[in-house]
């Protein structure tokens, strides 16, 4: 099920829509708003600038439906007023604006992949004229693997979906280098190795450097660093990088943004 099987329109609050929750079906269709994407450009030229934001509609079930919205602002704030269908489960390594073109780098579907698990990169472009998407061109760039976070740095801004980070205490990075994660994490370097297939990663246990430091900065770090010990996967959401794995018992997971 997707956007175009729902009514409209749809009011969001906080980024999210739900069929009426009194509603006894065991699925209910549902919209949600990523909150951390967000590219903003005047690709109609008209003089006012757009902002494009991705969009998921789910019916409940295993299917999740991705979309670039363009929306603009009315009288009682933005409006989504037109989509760019991208696909079930698809993933969005990241997004930019070049010229009159939205180009976005994603992991989709290929042959062989399950339904679950996109592993194929692409990269997919289009362009917004003020009433709609006309997608116009894309290519193939491999199989999924972890050199697609090589290049980048990333910086931890959230302990899962909806807790982020404490902005007050040092910044804890990420970095792929031949094989081995490094980064700071708040207190100290470290170095983790990494071994993977497709999106299965298996993290070593890391080595650190020996500072003290105060007690916050010191358990967050713990934490992070506990966390990476025990990851076992990786994927993108909204441009972020997403390390999974399971922790005494429970499922952690870290979310890293680019450093812009």
């Amino acid at each position: 099920m997707g956007l175009e099987d729902l009514p409209g329109p749809l009011v969001l609050r906080n980024r999210r829509w739900e069929e009426d929750p009194a509603d006894d079906r065991a699925s209910r269709a549902s919209v949600v708003v990523d909150p951390a994407f967000r590219l903003v450009g005047d690709l109609d030229h008209d003089g006012a600038h757009e902002a494009y934001v991705l969009v998921e509609s789910s019916y409940g079930g295993t299917g999740h439906f991705n979309y670039l919205a363009a929306a603009v602002l009315g009288d009682e704030g933005p409006v989504a007023r037109t989509f760019w269908p991208l696909g079930d489960r698809v993933q969005i390594r990241n997004g930019s604006i070049a010229g009159d073109r939205i180009v976005l780098e994603m992991v989709e579907h290929g042959p062989g992949d399950a339904a679950c698990c996109p592993r194929h990169l692409t990269v997919r472009e289009a362009t917004w004229d003020g009433t709609g998407f006309r997608a116009i061109g894309g290519t193939e760039e491999g199989v999924l693997s972890i050199a697609a976070v090589s290049g980048t740095d990333w910086i931890l801004d959230a302990w899962g979906y909806e807790e982020p980070v404490d902005p007050s205490l040092p910044e804890i990075s990420l970095r792929l280098e031949d094989g081995t994660f490094v980064g700071q994490a708040t207190c100290n370097r470290y170095r983790a190795p990494v071994a993977d297939s497709v999106s299965d990663l298996e993290v070593g246990i890391g080595t650190t450097t020996r500072m003290a430091c105060p007690e916050s900065v010191m358990a967050a770090e713990d934490r992070f660093l506990r966390i990476l010990d025990g990851v076992t996967r990786f994927s993108f959401v909204g441009g972020r990088l997403v390390l999974m794995g399971v922790v005494e018992g429970t499922v952690r997971s870290l979310y890293f943004s680019r450093r812009e």
